[in-house]
Formats: structure tokens, sequence, C-alpha cells
């Protein structure tokens, strides 16, 4: 009898792996489309250091919030000393004052929430505008 052997591959192929290991939990909602509504990011030691990773993970994370995803940071890395909710906030927060000199300055920029600015609503303006939040209702 010979010994069982695996069968030969059909099909090979060479990969490249991202240098940055990505661990996340991603929540669908099936009613409208498998529309992502959340994600729980699990920051790894490569997420803090060196400073472009942690650019690229809090970049990554203020576009999830951008679409309207709610994002939920599980930091246990205890290793390395560097805050990314104040760098998210940073980003966050960069991004508000921005478009708040822009409505100070006159400049008027159409994208569906300005209107709450004229009602003298400009908190909600602010955080809306900026695709940061969802409006308040």
């Amino acid at each position: 009898v010979a010994p069982w052997a695996p069968p030969t591959p059909t099909l090979t192929l060479e990969t490249e792996l991202p240098d940055q290991d990505e661990y996340e939990v991603r929540v669908y909602d099936t009613r409208h489309g498998r529309r992502l509504v959340a994600a729980i990011e699990l920051v790894s030691p490569a997420n803090k250091d060196p400073p472009e990773n942690r650019r690229a993970f809090v970049a990554k994370v203020a576009a999830l919030l951008q679409h309207n995803v709610c994002v939920s940071l599980v930091d246990v890395v205890t290793v390395r000393q560097f805050n990314l909710y104040a760098d998210l906030l940073a980003l966050v927060s960069d991004t508000v004052h921005r478009f708040a000199g822009e409505l100070a300055g006159g400049h008027r920029h159409d994208r569906g929430h300005c209107g709450a600015a004229e009602r003298g609503d400009a908190v909600s303006a602010l955080r809306t505008a900026a695709g940061l939040l969802p409006p308040v209702r």
C-alpha cells in the first residue's frame, strides 16, 4: 500500500502580505445592503510605532467615522505609550476648525448641511459639514 500524499495544487500564487497587521471586527447591516455600520478596531503594537503607522491608523478610523460608522478602539498595548485617541481628536478637530474658518470667512460650501448654520444651529453644522458625525435630528 502506497502512503497517502495530498493532491497536486491546481493553482499556486505568490502574495505580498502588508507590513502592518490589521485586527478588526466589522458589523454590517444586512437589512440595508450589507452596509458597514460598526467597527471594533483592536490596536496592535505596530499601530502605535513608528509615527507613520499611527497616522495611517488614525486616518483609517477618521475615514470610518466620516462614513457614519460607529467605531470602538480597543487599546491594550501598554508597551508603547502613545495616545491614539488624542491623535484622532486632533485630526478631527483640525477638520472641524478648517470648516469653521470657512463658515466665518463667508465661504459657503454646499454639502447639504449649511442650512443648519443659517438657522443658527452652528454646532450641528460644524459637526455634520465636516462629515465626521451624523446630523442631530
